[in-house]
């Protein structure tokens, strides 16, 4: 019987395996359209304000007239309100921030020009105080508040605000970005997000789980964010993985692109929570992902957005930024317009070496090419056909972006030999291969009782 291949954690942008082709080619292909200069291309909106109270009134004033119900979340902070996107999107309501014992002035302006008639306050009164409950019902609008003891079980009293799911959506309740990501995806199919911590599972989350027939859960992250113990615990789990929260955006967002009814789409800033969580209601009410950035957007990033944005035709979309240009520069959108200029290769990695560490894991490290953005990594069984292929997939290339000079291969058999390349990447330009390095997993030891 033949030895069954090793398994690695995929990313989900698929490319062409030949040689030196370049990824943004190979997409260009895939969709069959031709890229065009930003003369083609729809002029960004910004939607930012001076404070983030400001720019959550920008983006609820452009996303809605009137409203009778509307969402109040803690702004110095994020974990009550990651999960209210999915609650904003079946009321149809704008996600609006408060801070202190009063509303800020642009939020009670707001809620009065909305004509809103109820009010859902996430969290309890240590971060949203019972004195903005009294606020709002002086203004005669009805508040409820959803809150548990801590975020966790915050999440999970908003999720039973929704339908009872097949579904849901799993991510750390430690960081914001990957929340993000998938907060316009949750809210369209209208299925809960879930806060959990890296190495236990609340017990919120247990009963929840028990009492809902849950068939299918999308878990944001590797083992790194939420370990193999926690994520064996939900029902047909499945990895959405990237070696950073940018590859995990698009990757969610890849994932599920086909939700999305526009082909516009929003930008955050991926190092900041404030405007994208207001800005994760309006998204979803338009039918289009947040796409996070940094001040130079990875290539992988620019790919998405170019097939988005930048076509020669009418179908182009239109890119709506959360935040003003302290937050989300203009030179970080320009870079969301083009391809990466693909006139110069990066250096090929060297001394490139693997090592076996037990019977399954294996590690390869290479020397850091200074220009490279990231790293590609294939995998061989004989040393010849090199494909990085995802066990179970067939012959689906995925890459592993790398920012890093080592990896970790896990779950390979035992007594299994695996060979390596590595690629480097610089503006969406692959290097020459690396030379080819291998190794042998280690032999299991036979127990005690086996070897009587």
């Amino acid at each position: 019987m033949a030895q069954e291949g090793p398994k690695y954690i995929p990313t989900q942008l698929t490319v062409n395996l030949k040689k030196r082709v370049v990824v943004c080619f190979v997409l260009m292909l895939m969709f069959s359209f031709s890229f065009s200069s930003n003369a083609y291309a729809s002029l960004p909106k910004r939607l930012a304000g001076e404070t983030r109270y400001d720019t959550a009134v920008s983006i609820v004033q452009d996303g809605w007239d009137q409203s009778d119900y509307a969402i109040l979340a803690y702004g110095e902070n994020y974990p009550d309100a990651l999960s209210a996107a999915p609650l904003a999107k079946k009321y149809d309501a704008p996600i609006l921030l408060t801070s202190g014992n009063n509303l800020p002035t642009v939020t009670k302006n707001t809620l009065t020009n909305l004509q809103v008639k109820s009010v859902f306050i996430i969290g309890g009164t240590g971060v949203i105080p019972s004195s903005i409950d009294s606020e709002l019902q002086s203004m005669q609008i009805s508040v409820t508040r959803i809150a548990g003891h801590d975020r966790y079980d915050t999440a999970i009293k908003v999720a039973q605000q929704l339908p009872s799911p097949t579904e849901i959506f799993v991510v750390t309740g430690e960081d914001y970005p990957d929340a993000l990501s998938i907060t316009p995806i949750a809210s369209l199919k209208q299925e809960p997000i879930i806060l959990i911590p890296k190495d236990y599972l609340p017990e919120s989350v247990k009963t929840y789980l028990t009492v809902n027939n849950i068939s299918k859960t999308y878990v944001v992250g590797d083992r790194d964010i939420i370990n193999d113990s926690i994520f064996n615990q939900f029902p047909g789990a499945e990895r959405i993985v990237g070696v950073d929260k940018y590859a995990r955006n698009i990757n969610v967002i890849s994932k599920f692109d086909d939700l999305f009814s526009s082909k516009d789409i929003s930008i955050a800033a991926g190092e900041g929570f404030a405007d994208a969580l207001t800005g994760a209601a309006y998204a979803a009410k338009k039918g289009m992902p947040i796409v996070l950035v940094n001040d130079t957007p990875p290539s992988f990033t620019r790919i998405y957005t170019v097939v988005k944005l930048n076509m020669a035709n009418s179908i182009n979309g239109k890119a709506y930024v959360f935040g003003g240009t302290g937050v989300v520069t203009d030179n970080s959108i320009t870079y969301l317009y083009s391809l990466p200029d693909t006139d110069q290769s990066p250096s090929a990695p060297t001394n490139l070496s693997a090592t076996a560490i037990s019977s399954s894991e294996i590690t390869i490290q290479w020397d850091q090419v200074s220009d490279a953005d990231y790293y590609h990594v294939y995998f061989s069984n004989d040393g010849a056909t090199f494909f990085p292929t995802v066990k179970g997939d067939g012959n689906k290339a995925q890459y592993k972006w790398l920012p890093g000079y080592s990896f970790k291969l896990y779950d390979n058999p035992a007594d299994f030999t695996v060979c390596f390349k590595v690629t480097s990447v610089k503006n969406g330009v692959e290097s020459d291969y690396s030379k080819i390095a291998y190794a042998t997993t280690l032999t299991t030891t036979p127990s005690s009782d086996e070897s009587e």
